[in-house]
């Protein structure tokens, strides 16, 4: 496999001792093998910290970094601040990745891609991830994949910050905000607003866990209503960047209040009680 550039892969870790070592070993298997794997290690209080100091042993592509803990946005931040590569991948650490994820997204890469997408599946403990052999690509300029981000059906495609490959200068002027739930929703808009062209393809490479008592599948709290000040920065984006797009966005921004709304009104209803 030719190695077109050097890929930073930035891997913030937190208390996933069960799942760290498939996630790690996913990355370090890859066909494609010009890499550097920062491993950030999220002042995580169980085993991580020691695997991944016995990973970086094992692979010199490795790197560690052992911090406070500082949420997950802190975690990739400070990846993006000690990283070298051309390009930029994230993984979460209880997600792992098909063999040929990055060989085939650098493919598309050219002086005018500047985000290569691909698909994702879910899976669980007790149900095996989907794939598919075969796949089409499109390119897409920024304003098509903006309308497409407003749509229910391309949301997670969109906005899962895993499912990707960078090119570095996006992040040139940009970091995840800390301390809220919503960061990949309060970024994404900005990273796509900085693309000449965005390649897309519909081969699923990523495999993400959907883990009980995660941040994003516990219950409903006033965390997740960070999710409008994310609308609201996107909505004076949309204003600026693309002003004919300003009446989709604003049927999103309906469909979020109401969403919150409901999940709102549903946490503060008193049980039921049946008398017998």
């Amino acid at each position: 496999m030719e190695n077109k550039g050097l890929i930073s892969v930035i891997v913030p870790v937190y208390k996933v001792e069960d799942y760290l070592d498939r996630c790690v070993k996913s990355i370090v298997n890859q066909t494609y093998t010009n890499l550097e794997i920062i491993l950030v290690d999220d002042g995580s209080p169980d085993n991580c910290p020691a695997i991944c100091d016995e990973w970086a042993k094992k692979d010199s592509r490795i790197k560690v970094i052992h911090k406070q803990n500082g949420g997950q946005s802190s975690a990739r931040n400070r990846g993006l601040d000690c990283c070298s590569g051309e390009y930029i991948s994230f993984i979460d650490s209880d997600d792992y990745l098909h063999e040929d994820i990055y060989s085939t997204m650098i493919k598309y890469v050219n002086d005018d891609i500047d985000m290569v997408c691909c698909e994702l599946t879910t899976f669980t403990d007790n149900q095996e991830p989907k794939t598919n052999n075969t796949y089409s690509s499109r390119i897409i300029n920024a304003e098509e994949a903006m309308k497409l981000l407003f749509s229910g059906k391309y949301n997670v495609y969109f906005v899962s910050p895993c499912n990707k490959l960078y090119r570095r200068h996006l992040f040139n002027n940009l970091r995840y905000k800390e301390n809220m739930i919503h960061e990949d929703e309060m970024i994404i808009h900005r990273l796509i607003g900085e693309c000449r062209q965005i390649c897309c393809i519909d081969k699923i490479l990523y495999y993400y866990f959907i883990r009980q008592g995660s941040t994003m599948h516990s219950g409903f709290s006033k965390k997740h209503l960070s999710i409008i000040e994310a609308m609201e920065d996107r909505q004076r984006y949309i204003q600026t960047r693309f002003p004919n797009l300003v009446p989709q966005m604003q049927d999103l921004m309906l469909r979020t209040y109401s969403t919150m709304y409901c999940k709102f009104k549903q946490q503060k209803a008193p049980k039921t009680v049946l008398k017998l």
